[in-house]
């Protein structure tokens, strides 16, 4: 017999439901690939400048000056970014010629709307790299000219802040550059160079507005300054210039220059020209406008200048200064100096007692380098250089209290930051922010004790001597 061979034939049911199958298998890949394209092609089709200005329709403003003006006006100067062709380079005329801009106007905002109706191109500050707040508007109060700034996008909070002595106008007039061509790197430039050496601190706007919201705390932000010595730069009048200092005295900073100054006719000793503000130092040629010294804020208002000697030391309690040269009183001989680079080993030690007084300690753990023996003496031996270490220790120790009773007591303002150090002894903020610390450190008890070590003694261990007859 042969076998009957069945061939099964799917109904329509079947074969629907054996699609609906395939398609339930198949049906994530699909979704996988569309997601795929969509994130792959999206960010192409979603890219571009649409509603964007040309670089050749925008105008940048680069540094920003605020001064104060009659009726409760401002005067904001905008130093505009020139394009140069750098095979072509600029002249002093051209520099002359795209000046600044100064709108007067009742807000920073006001001014930028202003500043419209003289330029071809739209004004930005997208590219804007200092700020730069006159004396009398840094002494009255910076706050409400800096809400502005903090509100609108274009002003990061990675700009620069200084304070000028006279007006932020002039400064920004006269600012000329010896080196740095590119105006976009000149606050930057000058940045690098007051962390290096000390001789200015480096405030930023995010510095300032984090100062003014924390309770308790001070700034200190660079100064800048007009040299009228630098303006003669004929050779009469500079040597003009050098015998009329040389003979008559240099300006002073807070009477710390004339003090010195008294110091130094006793003892027959030069005078220290780190202790000397912006616009104090005696020099030819070179950019017309000093950065030096500090500008001391309580609050948002400016209370005091310091030199570039108290920069120094303000540097090195605030911590992590990389090379500062300090001249010190030879031991030996205290009328010859004694140059010395310091470098700060760790930050300092800070330690506050809520006692009644307050007690502030500081420890500052400093290496020296020796870069300049005037008196010709010998300190590779291990006791002339515990001598010189223990010598530069009591000359520093004296310097920073002095600085600290200066700010914390006179000044009322606390830069370093102390008051850092005692918010671990309060349970909450609030208890933090209502302590009395600005009244405690009037009659706060400040000891600081240096510690220095002498590492290196230059290319040269022992000193110069002439084996010639006189």
């Amino acid at each position: 017999m042969r076998a009957k061979l069945h061939f099964h034939v799917p109904t329509r049911r079947q074969k629907g439901g054996l699609q609906s199958q395939e398609q339930r298998r198949s049906a994530p890949f699909v979704h996988k690939t569309l997601a795929l394209l969509l994130l792959s092609g999206g960010p192409f089709a979603l890219s571009g400048c649409y509603d964007r200005q040309e670089l050749e329709q925008q105008a940048f403003v680069t540094t920003l000056g605020l001064d104060k003006a009659p009726d409760g006006q401002l005067d904001c100067t905008f130093r505009i970014a020139v394009p140069v062709n750098p095979a072509s380079g600029s002249s002093k005329e051209d520099s002359k010629k795209n000046g600044p801009i100064t709108i007067h106007a009742r807000s920073v905002s006001e001014a930028m709307l202003m500043a419209n109706t003289s330029l071809e191109r739209t004004v930005t500050f997208s590219h804007l790299a200092g700020i730069i707040f006159g004396q009398k508007l840094a002494e009255s109060g910076v706050v409400d000219a800096l809400r502005p700034l903090v509100r609108f996008r274009e002003f990061r909070q990675t700009v620069s802040v200084s304070v000028s002595k006279g007006t932020a106008r002039d400064v920004i007039a006269n600012f000329h550059p010896v080196l740095e061509q590119s105006a976009g790197r000149i606050n930057d430039s000058i940045a690098i160079v007051g962390k290096r050496t000390g001789l200015f601190p480096v405030a930023y706007l995010h510095d300032l507005t984090s100062t003014l919201e924390t309770p308790h705390e001070g700034l200190c932000t660079p100064l800048y300054a007009m040299n009228h010595y630098a303006k003669a730069t004929d050779g009469a009048a500079s040597d003009t210039t050098s015998e009329d200092s040389s003979s008559s005295g240099t300006p002073s900073s807070e009477g710390q220059s004339d003090k010195s100054s008294g110091r130094s006719e006793q003892s027959g000793k030069k005078q220290d020209v780190t202790r000397r503000g912006a616009g104090e130092i005696v020099r030819s040629g070179g950019n017309p406008v000093d950065f030096a010294g500090a500008a001391v804020f309580r609050g948002d208002r400016m209370v005091d200048a310091l030199n570039t000697r108290q920069a120094l030391l303000f540097s090195l309690l605030h911590g992590g200064l990389q090379n500062g040269k300090f001249d010190f009183d030879d031991p030996f001989k205290p009328a010859a100096d004694l140059g010395v680079a310091l470098h700060s080993e760790r930050m300092p030690t800070i330690l506050v007692n809520l006692t009644h007084p307050v007690r502030i300690r500081i420890r500052l753990p400093l290496d020296a380098d020796i870069i300049n023996v005037e008196s010709g003496y010998n300190f590779a031996t291990p006791s002339a250089q515990l001598r010189l270490e223990k010598s530069m220790e009591k000359q520093l120790n004296a310097e920073e209290t002095a600085l600290l009773e200066r700010l914390l007591v006179r000044d009322r303002s606390d830069c370093v930051p102390v008051s850092r150090y005692i918010r671990p002894k309060f349970a909450t903020y609030p208890s933090f922010a209502a302590y009395p610390w600005e009244k405690q450190m009037q009659h706060a008890i400040i000891d600081v004790q240096s510690e220095i070590h002498v590492r290196r003694f230059g290319t040269q261990v022992e000193p110069l001597q002439s084996l010639n007859g006189q």
